[in-house]
């Protein structure tokens, strides 16, 4: 018996994963809209299941699947490559796994008590968003995760400068993306919420900025997996149940 098999398409699922996140962002902003213009932060629990920078709520869940499809792809490809590439296309892979688990459990936070000494050491000879920062330990999660996503670069540039020309930029805008968000608008809602506090219109927008780069940049980096595989193995598909297996004609003819 034949299984049904689900053929995904790069383009198709990039404007999927775009309109969902469109939509909640659409959510997001019009629950917004009413907390600071009408006065109601409750909404019947909406405000916080589609705030946009919850760790609960469903546009976080939403970021954790993307990154796991990602690790789902990198994995795939990975598993049908036979070449030295194969190693980093797997180990990405991991640790896009590892992203998604972040993701909804919050790992990352438990970094930052180790790390607050560095921004009270760059305040007095920095400055500038130090400042602000300097009220916010919890933001010290970001000195490990940018040491984190810079070695992962160093460690994947011979991969990245092996790939075709288009899928290399593809991956790298990708992640420039993800990280003006993650990092640059990061350093800035920290800077602005040390500072003026986090229940303000204009750290709304920040952040808001910041949650929907991150995910253009993940949904960017799964159409960049997807459209390489299909360059490099034809259309993907996912199947569903088995085929059975023809009757063995010697098996039926025995006593």
């Amino acid at each position: 018996m034949d299984g049904s098999t689900i053929e995904l398409r790069s383009r198709t699922v990039a404007a999927v994963c775009t309109a969902v996140l469109a939509l909640l962002v659409l959510i997001h902003g019009a629950s917004q809209v009413v907390r600071f213009m009408y006065g109601r932060e409750y909404q019947m629990g909406l405000e916080q299941a589609f705030y946009l920078g919850s760790e609960r709520s469903v546009p976080n869940w939403f970021s954790s699947v993307l990154m796991l499809a990602c690790a789902g792809a990198l994995f795939a490809i990975g598993s049908a490559r036979r070449d030295r590439n194969r190693p980093y296309w797997l180990g990405l892979g991991v640790v896009f796994v590892a992203m998604s688990i972040d993701e909804e459990v919050g790992f990352h936070d438990l970094t930052a008590p180790f790390f607050y000494w560095v921004f009270q050491r760059l305040t007095p000879i920095v400055g500038g968003p130090f400042h602000g920062l300097i009220n916010k330990p919890g933001y010290a999660w970001m000195v490990p995760g940018i040491a984190f996503a810079a070695l992962v670069a160093a460690a994947c540039w011979p991969f990245l400068r092996r790939l075709p020309g288009r899928y290399r930029d593809l991956f790298l805008l990708s992640g420039a993306v993800f990280l003006i968000g993650e990092v640059g608008f990061e350093i800035l809602g920290g800077w602005y919420s040390g500072l003026w506090g986090p229940n303000h219109p204009k750290f709304v927008m920040l952040s808001t900025c910041k949650e929907t780069l991150k995910r253009a940049g993940t949904i960017l980096f799964l159409y960049s997996l997807l459209s390489y595989a299909e360059s490099e193995f034809g259309p993907i598909g996912i199947r569903i149940g088995s085929r059975r297996r023809p009757p063995d004609p010697a098996a039926e003819s025995a006593p």
